[in-house]
């Protein structure tokens, strides 16, 4: 299978807002030859100084570029809500999509900034394996209003996919293991893709990861995604069931830890629940959030997985989420390792 990506479709994705929408640093915004970032870093700094002021004249030429003509989108049933926004469902020159919006009691310069920043990142990528952006909209001069338009998803997210399909449920949906292993394969190249636009997704989680009719599986919510600087970053962001110990420790990280939380959501197609689900202490206790988070730190915890795993993703899954980053495979190598494996599969 060629890696080479074909031109996103037209149509939408669904993007559920990240309970720490937070904000991206303007420095760690460099665009790639598309002479951007500076206008970019120009809004946001317009944007901390001005507070209520007009910036309508200031808006940077990426976010106008992707300005979309009709201005008007209906609005009708929410998707999800996060701390500081909300997706809604929407159409749009009678297409479904889903609209990102901050909340009106969250919807302050810090939080207009972070939206921006996101948008702009989203501007740059053209992958069929990552949600595709359809425009941006806002009305007033302040940019209050600000939408981000985006593909609507059918089937929403994985991790309600697999609550779904979960064996022994009544009325239980199908998802076989060849539905899960492309599923797997597009999740890794969304990764490949990132990775080669130095952009580490910093949030890969079941929740994250979005099915359409077609079962395509595609990577969204870019709220904290961040561009390579200097090679690794600091910042200790994302949900800390799928975060690599490096991440929660605080320390350097690069885009290894984007492979560590593929591996988690390895174990999810796996077990069809969030990792560490039902795990208990030597008491009989359910593990709390922080045992956790402190025995992933030190390497101290696995996922679990079922007696029914593959082989295959199993041992894939203990590589990705090998506690030295370095013994991880690259997003590139897990992609030809699932493919080896649906060959194997299509073979028998």
């Amino acid at each position: 299978m060629s890696h080479q990506e074909a031109p996103p479709d037209k149509r939408s994705i669904d993007l559920v807002v990240h309970e720490d929408y937070v904000q991206v640093i303007d420095r760690d915004m460099h665009a790639q030859g598309d002479g951007n970032s500076d206008d970019v870093i120009a809004v946001m700094k317009h944007l901390e100084s001005g507070g209520d002021s007009d910036v309508e004249d200031n808006v940077d030429s990426v976010l106008e570029a992707h300005r979309l003509s009709e201005p008007v989108v209906l609005l009708e049933a929410v998707l999800g809500r996060g701390t500081f926004g909300e997706v809604m469902l929407g159409h749009y020159k009678d297409n479904l999509v889903a609209v990102k919006r901050l909340r009106p009691d969250h919807n302050n310069v810090k939080n207009i900034r972070s939206l921006v920043q996101e948008i702009a990142l989203m501007t740059r990528f053209h992958s069929p394996f990552l949600v595709h952006f359809v425009g941006a909209i806002w009305t007033t001069p302040d940019m209050t209003d600000l939408m981000c338009v985006v593909e609507y998803m059918e089937l929403r997210d994985l991790q309600t996919h697999l609550a779904k399909s979960k064996s022994g449920l009544k009325n239980a949906i199908h998802f076989s293991w060849p539905q899960k292993m492309a599923c797997a394969r597009q999740m890794a190249l969304a990764l490949e893709y990132l990775h080669g636009q130095q952009v580490i997704h910093r949030d890969l989680k079941s929740p994250n990861v979005f099915l359409n009719q077609a079962m395509d599986a595609k990577l969204g919510d870019f709220g904290i995604a961040r561009q390579v600087v200097e090679k690794s970053m600091s910042n200790a962001v994302g949900t800390y069931r799928w975060t690599a110990p490096e991440v929660l420790q605080g320390k350097y990280y690069t885009v290894k830890a984007d492979v560590y939380s593929f591996g988690m959501v390895l174990s999810e197609l796996d077990t069809h629940v969030v990792p560490y689900f039902g795990m208990v202490n030597a008491k009989g206790q359910e593990l709390g959030n922080f045992t956790i988070m402190f025995q992933v730190m030190n390497g101290a915890i696995k996922p679990a997985f079922s007696t029914t795993c593959p082989p295959w993703l199993h041992g894939l899954a203990l590589r990705c989420i090998e506690f030295d980053p370095a013994l991880r495979p690259t997003a590139q190598e897990v992609v030809h390792e699932i493919q080896a494996q649906e060959r194997l599969l299509a073979a028998t």
